[in-house]
């Protein structure tokens, strides 16, 4: 890492947190230190835009999983079916008009 000074910092974590980055430390040949400092450090460090991306991929995401538990609760898989295949055709063209072309896929 960095010639700066370190301050040592104590955090709780899940024994499963702790014997995962154990394994990782000791797969790679660092110090758990090296392991959770790299962690952290990358967290702090992303990119705003990749930030922003990664949330509204998680709360797309989220819609989808609630919109696909309703539709498989409320109707039948030949209508859950045949919805999908109409929702991923107006995805594919709203995707592909966004992008500027009408070929090639998506």
């Amino acid at each position: 890492m960095s010639m700066t000074p370190l301050q040592m910092c104590t955090v709780r974590l899940p024994a499963a947190l702790v014997e995962a980055v154990q394994q990782i430390a000791n797969e790679r040949g660092l110090t758990f230190s090296d392991v959770v400092r790299s962690a952290l450090q990358s967290v702090v460090e992303l990119d705003p835009a990749v930030r922003h991306y990664a949330t509204l991929l998680y709360e797309i995401s989220k819609t989808r999983s609630v919109l696909l538990r309703l539709l498989d609760t409320q109707l039948t898989k030949p209508q859950v079916d045949t919805l999908l295949a109409m929702a991923e055709e107006d995805a594919t063209n709203y995707v592909r008009e966004r992008l500027g072309g009408s070929n090639g896929t998506v």
